[in-house]
């Protein structure tokens, strides 16, 4: 699947039949491997079987692909000499990972005297997705001693093509302890206590300490969903079909929990991999109005809105309430969605995103919030921000506003940090122009473009007429024609094809210019039409 993005490296672990002796370990369903319930086989295998079963296995493996491993992926970072070298790694991987082995003597082995041995005990813990299992992995973070490197035999084809290979990854049992706690820790985003003096540094089980002492003793919370999430979708987006049936098995957890600690869980999780099927758009503006405008305003000024102790969320992920802020929010709440943005100025990406909000809550001062702010983004880091202010005040539909615009859109470009001119500014503005707000913040979003309203046609209709237009930039012509085709019965023009005028070889090319040419001229010329 070309269109994968990967979030993070992972691998998902098929469930086989599985023998030690004559017992035969019972067979589970591929596709939820990782998470399915903990269950007993009826005939569950003694220590010592166990342990041979381990030791066995750790014969036979040549490396541990870590990363893949910790994101439940049945993929690995490399391509093996030997063809179907990677299933006989992950059926071995798998035997010992198997959820229905007995808790007990699989704990026990993390003393075995054999790092690989004591490595797959580590693997058979995590992989049961019970994060109170924490405290005994986390014991074996200072183990130094060696075990399964990174990687195995490559793809001989691999090296004759580049002639070389990735640097050598050697790995500590320590290693692997440490990446599966930080694993869990990382998305909770705790600032450990501050430690001063060399006598004093703290260990990395001292740090997990403090961790544990916030979470231990509950039955959820939202990073070890966050943690469900990411194994359950294998961190890839676009979200693959044949990952659905795990996603919604962490979704039908989710359901069983409180429900406003479930609403705030769902909002803390959208925008990561799998959230897309985790909650719809129309299930996660429902959640956000749920949760009502009184306390989702507490949560966009930082305030606390539950006792869930990891509820720590990112700005960005405020965004979707500001960008839906009219379905979510109430008027009166536009003059303290002002003063955040104030606040928020030099503090986070696109501040801007509190003046629109505000705007859009107050329709008949909409505009002056709109100007007013408009002074504050005249740094040379603030196109984006410009971009967002420019197509909030468009859409407030006055064409007093349309000689500022253009003066906006054909206005030099300001030179950015490296010296090279900022790109995309007037391709941004038509995009986003004729792009309706995302709902939801998962990535890579595809932008559905909607009809073009009769205003905003008659608005791009200005900007084509406009002598300046000679000197716009390709894109933003693509952009425009593309808004143009999405609105009429029949296409202006061939948009593939005009985007291939400068996909392949460069906007720059003589045919690339020739075609760029060619379409000014063509959206001149046929505006009074498409502009009704």
């Amino acid at each position: 699947m070309n269109s994968r993005v990967r979030w993070g490296l992972g691998v998902s672990l098929a469930c086989i039949g599985l023998a030690v002796g004559n017992r035969v370990f019972a067979q589970a369903p591929a596709a939820s491997s990782a998470l399915a319930p903990v269950t007993q086989p009826a005939a569950s295998p003694d220590a010592a079987s166990v342990q041979t079963l381990f030791e066995k296995s750790a014969a036979e493996l040549e490396f541990f692909d870590l990363k893949p491993f910790l994101y439940n992926r049945q993929e690995l970072d490399f391509r093996l000499g030997e063809q179907g070298a990677d299933k006989k790694y992950f059926a071995a991987l798998a035997r010992v990972t198997h959820r229905n082995l007995p808790l007990a003597p699989v704990e026990a082995l993390l003393k075995h005297t054999n790092a690989g041995v004591r490595t797959l005990a580590l693997a058979a813990l995590f992989n049961r997705d019970d994060p109170q299992l924490l405290p005994v992995i986390v014991k074996l973070s200072e183990d130094t001693a060696s075990t399964f490197p990174g990687y195995g035999k490559l793809s001989q084809n691999w090296l004759r093509t580049t002639g070389i290979g990735p640097p050598k990854r050697e790995q500590t049992v320590g290693d692997i302890a440490k990446a599966m706690v930080t694993f869990y820790q990382s998305r909770a985003k705790f600032a450990p206590p501050p430690h001063q003096g060399l006598s004093q540094i703290p260990t990395f089980e001292s740090k997990f300490e403090d961790y544990w002492r916030v979470l231990k003793g509950r039955s959820y919370c939202a990073s070890w969903f966050g943690v469900k999430l990411a194994r359950a979708s294998r961190g890839i987006s676009p979200t693959q079909p044949e990952y659905a049936p795990d996603i919604r098995r962490v979704r039908a957890e989710l359901d069983a929990i409180p429900r406003n600690d479930r609403n705030w869980i769902l909002l803390y999780l959208n925008g990561e991999a799998g959230s897309d099927i985790l909650a719809t758009e129309a299930e996660l503006i429902a959640v956000m109005r749920e949760i009502g405008p009184v306390q989702l305003m507490r949560w966009l000024k930082g305030q606390p809105v539950s006792q869930i102790p990891d509820l720590h969320m990112d700005d960005w992920k405020k965004k979707v309430v500001l960008q839906n802020a009219r379905l979510l929010l109430q008027p009166s709440q536009a003059d303290e969605l002002i003063k955040q943005g104030n606040l928020k100025m030099g503090k986070e990406e696109d501040p801007a995103v509190w003046f629109t909000a505000a705007a859009s809550l107050d329709v008949k001062n909409g505009r002056n919030i709109l100007k007013s702010a408009w002074p504050k983004f005249q740094g040379q880091y603030d196109g984006n921000n410009q971009v967002i202010l420019a197509v909030a005040l468009a859409k407030k539909g006055n064409r007093a506003d349309w000689p500022f615009l253009s003066d906006w859109f054909f206005a030099p470009k300001p030179k950015n940090y490296d010296g090279t001119m900022e790109p995309g500014r007037q391709a941004s503005f038509v995009s986003n122009l004729i792009t309706p707000p995302a709902l939801t913040l998962t990535e890579p979003r595809i932008h559905t473009k909607k009809p073009v309203s009769p205003f905003l046609r008659q608005l791009l209709a200005h900007l084509v007429n406009d002598p300046r237009f000679n000197k716009s930039e390709f894109w933003a012509v693509y952009e425009i024609l593309d808004a143009i085709n999405a609105s009429q019965p029949k296409p202006l023009a061939d948009g593939q094809k005009f985007y291939e005028a400068a996909d392949i070889g460069g906007e720059q090319r003589p045919a690339a210019q020739a075609a760029l040419k060619a379409m000014k001229n063509k959206l001149r010329a046929t505006s009074p039409q498409w502009s009704r």
